[in-house]
C-alpha cells in the first residue's frame, strides 16, 4: 500500500516538474531569441 502510495505521488511530482520544465525553457528561448535578434541589430 505505502508503496504504491509513494509511486502515485511520485508521478504527479515528476508530471508537475516536467511541465514546469518546459515552460521555463520555452520562456528562456523565447527571451533568448529576443535578445540574439537584439544584438544582431545593433551588431549591423
Amino acid at each position: 500500500m505505502r508503496k504504491t502510495h509513494k509511486k502515485i505521488n511520485h508521478k504527479r511530482i515528476t508530471g508537475k516538474s516536467q511541465t514546469n520544465h518546459r515552460k521555463i525553457t520555452n520562456e528562456s528561448q523565447e527571451n533568448h531569441k529576443r535578445i540574439t535578434g537584439k544584438s544582431q541589430a545593433n551588431y549591423r
